[in-house]
């Protein structure tokens, strides 16, 4: 039986690139899946308005959003991180939405409820009381 192994080990075939193979296919599935989980997680995060009020800074500008904002990140060329950018669709005190389109820096920081720019916009009467 030994010198059947020896015979076969020298000639070249082994069981141990194939368990190898094997092992890292199982490897990558596992990676696949947590990435896919990720993604999920991500993608649908991602779609839910924000309530309340927010200050947003968009490329520089400022904007308050009084009934909330979605935003949205568009990844672009993945090999090229630059392109990655932001859509955000928001209403301001006078109760007008806005849609902001390829934001490069976007910054959102909440609001307090009582943020009074808002408490007598359209937005807020629309919504209720804060």
């Amino acid at each position: 039986m030994e010198a059947r192994l020896a015979i076969y080990e020298k000639s070249g075939y082994s069981d141990f690139p194939r368990k190898s193979q094997n092992m890292s296919q199982s490897h990558q599935l596992k990676l696949c899946l947590i990435a896919a989980v990720y993604g999920v997680v991500q993608v649908s995060s991602c779609h839910a308005p924000r309530p309340g009020p927010k200050l947003i800074e968009a490329d520089g500008v400022t904007y308050t959003a009084c009934g909330g904002a979605l935003w949205l990140r568009n990844d672009g060329n993945l090999k090229d991180p630059s392109t990655m950018n932001y859509d955000v669709q928001f209403q301001d005190a006078q109760g007008l939405n806005h849609h902001l389109k390829m934001v490069r820096m976007l910054k959102v920081t909440d609001l307090p409820d009582d943020t009074p720019l808002c408490n007598s916009s359209p937005s807020s009467r629309v919504s209720g009381p804060r």
